[in-house]
């Protein structure tokens, strides 16, 4: 039988602030610039929550302690609590500040799962400082609700065989593959319980939910079937400026470095896209996007800022600016794409970029600066893993 173990850290960001200075515990703090990325508990207690502005905050526990963070020190952090799950699995699926760990077959599975559990809190406080909650499942869908359910530093079991009990009384949105959209219709119509909806026949799921309609019957029933790894629909980065700006080099750099980092993202995972958009918002709130067709057979950076970067300049109101974001999207496997025999620039360009993205896969993304996204050297700090952005929207 599977056994699949769901670690989340709790509070990660504030957390791990915590623990390096352990005069902030019990105290409101917040990690973020310009807006809440992580929020202690203290401060969700208070009314703050991820993504509201930092000044909104503010107004709202004025006692809270806003730092900027340091995405090179939180992912060593995880780095340690996931080797200690390295201890009982080699399969580990680790993402941000939560991994799943299949057991099937160790030691660990034959054992009683809150034992298991207590014995890894226990080193990972004890080594770390860091409080996590863990989840235990016959799949990963009920592993994580379970974990969701013990939050914050609990442990959350669901025993083999009472995977559809254990779903049954759950609100919709827990479901994964119902959106908000979808809930808000299905609660219009008083399906608001999982046990509502897995009242209805299957031919009701498909009009509904479409091609998900056979997963989110299953998954209603606390079951997860094995799919096929899903391409991922759109590579997005983005980031708005330490200040609203109308100075068009600093516009053209950050959008040099955006870009950069989304096609390393889709070379690593073999992708190519065909849609290039861009968006922007402005000081006043106002927002404009664009998109334009890419027909190339190659993530070449440079081919795709000249895209990217046309593309803004038709939609920018030569005002001041506050975000800008470029999404690669209608991705396909590099295979699916008609190859063309490249020019001979365009060969040396791949061969390039491929030596770059070494390079920065062994080194941390900074040691290497090309581009327009030389000029940020005198305007934004960085560390390895590149420039330290005003919204660290490259962790998503």
């Amino acid at each position: 039988m599977k056994t699949i173990m769901y670690l989340d850290i709790d509070a990660f960001f504030p957390s791990v602030e915590e623990a390096k200075f352990p005069h902030l515990k019990g105290r409101p703090v917040v990690v973020g610039s310009g807006v809440v990325a992580s929020s202690s508990y203290e401060a969700r207690r208070r009314g703050v929550y991820t993504g509201q502005p930092i000044r909104r905050a503010l107004e709202t526990e004025p006692g809270t302690v806003v730092l900027k963070g340091h995405r090179a020190t939180y992912e060593a952090f995880a780095r340690e609590v996931f080797d200690y799950c390295r201890d009982l699995t080699p399969v580990v699926e680790e993402y941000l500040d939560e991994a799943f760990c299949d057991l099937t077959g160790t030691p660990a599975a034959a054992r009683d799962p809150r034992e298991v559990a207590r014995e890894l809190r226990a080193r990972i406080r004890r080594a770390l400082g860091l409080t996590v909650t863990v989840g235990f499942g016959s799949n990963r869908m009920v592993a994580k609700l379970a974990a969701k359910d013990a939050k914050p530093d609990g442990v959350g079991v669901v025993p083999h065989g009472e995977e559809e009990q254990f779903m049954e009384g759950r609100p919709i949105g827990d479901v994964p593959g119902i959106g908000r959209k979808t809930g808000r219709l299905l609660e219009g119509m008083n399906i608001t319980t999982v046990g509502d909806l897995k009242s209805f026949p299957f031919s009701f799921l498909e009009k509904i939910f479409g091609a998900n309609g056979a997963l989110v019957y299953h998954r209603l029933r606390g079951r997860e079937p094995q799919l096929p790894p899903k391409l991922p629909r759109s590579i997005s980065r983005e980031t708005s400026f330490p200040k609203d700006t109308t100075d068009a080099e600093e516009i053209r750099s950050v959008l040099q470095y955006l870009v950069e980092r989304a096609c390393r993202s889709a070379r690593a995972l073999r992708l190519v896209p065909g849609t290039v958009r861009v968006r922007a918002r402005y000081g006043d709130g106002s927002r404009e996007s664009a998109q334009a067709p890419f027909a190339g057979s190659a993530v070449l950076d440079s081919h795709l800022f000249e895209i990217a970067h046309s593309t803004f300049l038709r939609i920018w109101k030569r005002c001041r600016l506050h975000l800008v974001g470029v999404t690669l999207a209608n991705l396909v496997r590099c295979e699916a794409v008609e190859q063309h025999l490249y020019e001979s620039r365009e060969e040396s360009l791949g061969r390039l970029y491929a030596t770059l993205d070494d390079i920065r896969s062994r080194y941390g993304h900074s040691s290497v600066i090309a581009g327009a996204s030389i000029n940020l050297m005198n305007r934004l700090e960085r560390d390895s893993y590149g420039y330290i952005l005003r919204t660290p929207s490259l962790t998503k």
